[in-house]
């Protein structure tokens, strides 16, 4: 009986030596998907900068977007508030990004949370590929819910940094939200999500002094 469980031990430990190195390269070969994401001014362009500019030291290649819809700085550039750029292909399209992005090690996507549920399947398939894909994006919209595809994105990732910025209000150093302005006053719930703007139009708040007129209350449990 003692030979017999011990056979049975040598048996399994065999096989679970073949499983590791059958599933061990798979495994390794998958690429990475890294989120930045935060509020307005968090400093989630010039952490994609900072990103680009560490690959290109190592030898990597890589390809670098920004949705078309962003072009208050620049339309062939990712800009931060702080006039910092790098170049980048402006692109609604995410198929654009499968494309040129097979051709890369590293993928960098800015304003991710503009695109359409298409960029998910993208990733999905870079990263099968072996890429290591670093995204930006509003984790949440004016409203203080998630914003487009970013929630989706932020559930599969390999990684999330949740940056935050200075309140404009108290200047703390906890703003999580993004508050929206319409002629000085805080925009409505019922506004619409999707306005691209600067300082004039959105600045960064902690959840204390950020203001949403006409939001529903929050349910009772």
């Amino acid at each position: 009986m003692k030979i017999k469980n011990i056979l049975l031990s040598i048996a399994f430990c065999l096989l679970s030596s073949s499983n590791i190195s059958a599933h061990g390269p798979c495994c390794s070969s998958e690429g990475h998907l890294n989120i930045h994401a935060g509020p307005m001014f968090a400093g989630k362009s010039t952490t994609l900068i900072r990103e680009k500019e560490a690959a290109i030291k190592e030898g990597l290649k890589v390809a670098a977007f920004k949705h078309a819809w962003d072009d208050r700085y620049s339309k062939t550039e990712i800009t931060t508030h702080n006039n910092e750029s790098s170049a980048a292909v402006a692109t609604k399209n995410p198929t654009d990004i499968l494309k040129d992005g097979m051709e890369a090690d590293v993928v960098i996507i800015d304003e991710a949370q503009f695109y359409d549920p298409n960029l998910v399947r993208v990733i999905a398939k870079l990263r099968a590929a072996g890429k290591r894909v670093v995204v930006g994006g509003l984790d949440q919209d004016f409203k203080r819910e998630g914003f487009g595809i970013m929630p989706e994105l932020m559930a599969q990732a390999t990684t999330v940094n949740k940056l935050t910025a200075t309140c404009a209000v108290c200047g703390c150093k906890r703003a999580t939200l993004s508050q929206r302005l319409v002629n000085g006053n805080a925009a409505e719930y019922t506004d619409p999500v999707v306005m691209v703007g600067a300082e004039e139009l959105y600045e960064p708040r902690c959840p204390k002094c950020h203001n949403l007129p006409g939001a529903p209350e929050p349910a009772e449990r």
